[in-house]
């Protein structure tokens, strides 16, 4: 069995989330009861500077990043995935080395399944002006949110260890999207299912936290 390595720590709680997703994805897809049941997981918590505002400086990020993917790499990973949106752009550089699972090209697959054709997205400054989500829906309307400004905000709430407010942006932001007539809504940061549940909205939402953390397992086991 292949060992998973997970280059977390933005934010900290949502690594904390997906690594909760691959421990249930594992016992509820492939039956696991003990402790050797499950894979080996090599997790890293790596700080890097602000990624919700875009404000870091990009070559420093990716030397971060490359030091953290040598962390996993000594630790005996075989293929890692960052469990962060906004570091997707950062993908491909990074792939020059190491096997890397891309977040936003699992999330796209898994909106592509469903034949969903008209979708939200909510995620960071940073993962909206790098377009990689654009990029990556091929013959799919993507709608962005009119008031990024809030959902901003509410990441930032939720990395401050808050629910009751993002969860209050989230939802307007909601149904501003229902409003527009789309399938789903991409939470496109793997902060937001922290605070916000498939059962509080009236619009399916696609959790890339989780679809990430399905597809690691799913490698892992083949």
């Amino acid at each position: 069995m292949k060992t998973i390595g997970v280059l977390g720590g933005m934010g900290p709680e949502s690594t904390v989330y997906v690594y909760k997703k691959m421990i249930e994805f594992c016992q509820k897809e492939y039956g696991a009861k003990y402790d050797s049941d499950f894979p080996q997981i090599v997790i890293y918590n790596l700080p890097v500077p602000d990624v919700v505002e875009n404000k870091g400086n990009e070559e420093y990020i990716i030397e971060r990043l490359k030091f953290g993917m040598e962390k996993l790499e000594a630790a005996g990973a075989d293929f890692s995935f960052i469990a962060c949106n906004s570091m997707e752009k950062f993908v491909p550089e990074l792939r020059k080395r190491w096997s890397l699972l891309s977040i936003v090209e699992e999330t796209a697959k898994e909106i592509d399944s469903k034949g969903i054709r008209k979708v939200g997205l909510l995620a960071t400054d940073t993962t909206i002006r790098s377009n990689v989500y654009q990029q990556a829906m091929k013959g799919i309307s993507l709608i962005l949110p009119k008031n990024q400004e809030e959902i901003t905000a509410a990441i930032m709430e939720i990395l401050e260890g808050k629910k009751e407010e993002p969860n209050k942006k989230i939802l307007k932001s909601i149904e501003e999207f229902n409003r527009l007539g789309i399938d789903a809504i991409i939470l496109g940061c793997t902060d937001l299912p922290v605070a916000i549940k498939q059962d509080e909205s009236t619009v399916i939402l696609i959790d890339s936290a989780e679809i990430i953390a399905k597809a690691a397992i799913k490698k892992c086991f083949q």
